[in-house]
């Protein structure tokens, strides 16, 4: 198929497109440093997904970019995994691939040496870079580091302790007048007994918005685009605990209208150890003197843990969206696509969801599919011909199913 082709295609349809609903759902990028604080020599990584589907997982950051590749996404009772991991060489009853334990103190290094073809010492320090994008927002995370499971040679299991870095999960709130409203919401661990507080952690947050969307591979902390500057401070600091009964320090919501012409919004979170005192009966933080916590007093910052990238590609939310290139975050079907086994007679030509009409986004879908970048099980409703793949003709049959009425398949 050829691709110039169809970009133009779509972009020629789009244009013809009346304004629709603004979709409920929407695409999250999130990248992250992360420091092997376990004490362990490591040798993978998980990062588990809560309330995701492992279709709803687009994109990963791995090779060639990082020692251990691309990552198996797989299904879980919560959600999805997304697991990164070594090979083992059974030559040599060995893993393949290690992080090294971080080299104590451990301070910000601007993602330098976190991954391959970063600027710092990659090999030796400790710090691993991972991502997703996303087409729902997780309900919550969990992220551990896999250490060598000295029961079975060659299996992988979770270190002790989660890592705390806190996946972002954005929403959108359409008020009765005005642009959206895009939150960013940070979770802190939940306290292992529901009485007590939980472990706490100092947080920097650092934002901008691009009138561009972004793909995973800029949500590395030495790029251009991520907000790192003085200038682009938006919590200078903030303590993250969580508390009993809505008590503490739960979440950390940042939020703002879009601007005209905003694609995407991108905020870089620095997590830092919280090392001062703490209430011995209740574990609540008893920073800053007097409780306020406005800022680290001596003795009250420890080790930096690593930084979280995150992004919400918005700007669909705003205009008739347009199609991505391969390889980069792209707008998501409002509604989840059912893959059907064939095409139903009677049905609308490009009608994914089967309910009765055809959406942009199901246009895109198609597209997509014709480009190679979507599997056929994703819309069987277009192949009118049974031919096995979109062609032209059926996508301008969706297009007019979308602009006039429904066009049923023959």
């Amino acid at each position: 198929m050829n691709r110039s082709l169809f970009l133009s295609l779509l972009l020629f349809c789009s244009g013809a497109l009346p304004r629709v609903a603004r979709p409920a759902s929407f695409g999250t990028l999130a990248n992250f440093d992360v420091f092997n604080t376990t004490g362990e020599m490591c040798h993978g990584f998980e990062i588990e997904l809560h309330g995701v589907r492992p279709e709803d997982v687009r994109h990963t950051f791995g090779a060639p970019n990082q020692r251990y590749g691309n990552p198996q996404v797989l299904p879980a009772p919560s959600g999805t995994l997304v697991r990164y991991a070594s090979a083992w060489d059974a030559t040599r009853q060995a893993f393949a691939e290690r992080t090294l334990p971080a080299r104590q103190p451990i301070v910000p290094t601007q993602g330098h040496a976190c991954w391959r073809n970063g600027r710092g010492d990659y090999d030796t320090s400790g710090c691993e870079h991972f991502g997703v994008v996303l087409a729902a927002s997780p309900t919550g995370t969990e992220m551990y580091w896999l250490v060598a499971d000295p029961s079975t040679p060659g299996s992988l299991r979770r270190a002790v302790n989660p890592v705390g870095i806190p996946l972002p999960t954005w929403n959108v709130r359409e008020p009765a007048a005005g642009p959206p409203v895009v939150e960013a919401v940070v979770e802190a661990e939940p306290a292992e007994a529901s009485e007590q507080y939980g472990s706490a952690l100092w947080v920097k947050v650092f934002v901008t918005e691009q009138e561009q969307e972004t793909e995973l591979e800029h949500l590395v902390s030495d790029d251009p685009l991520v907000p790192r500057d003085e200038g682009q401070t938006e919590v200078e600091w903030s303590i993250l605990q969580s508390g009993p009964a809505g008590k503490g320090h739960n979440e950390l919501l940042r939020e703002a209208a879009l601007s005209q012409g905003t694609k995407s919004v991108i905020r870089r979170y620095e997590f830092y150890e919280y090392t001062g005192a703490y209430d011995p009966e209740t574990h609540e933080v008893q920073c800053g003197g007097d409780g306020s916590c406005e800022v680290p007093l001596p003795g009250e910052l420890g080790n930096y843990l690593g930084s979280q990238m995150s992004a919400f590609n918005a700007g669909f939310l705003l205009e008739t969206p347009t199609l991505t290139p391969t390889g980069s975050a792209t707008p998501t079907p409002s509604a989840p696509v059912s893959p059907t086994a064939s095409p139903e007679a009677g049905a609308c030509v490009g009608d994914c969801s089967g309910d009765g009409a055809v959406t942009i986004d199901e246009v895109i879908v198609l597209v997509r599919i014709a480009l190679g970048d979507e599997p056929l099980a994703t819309c069987t409703r277009a192949d009118m011909d049974r031919s096995g793949e979109i062609t032209i003709d059926e996508i301008v049959g969706a297009v007019r199913s979308a602009l006039l009425s429904c066009d049923p398949l023959g």
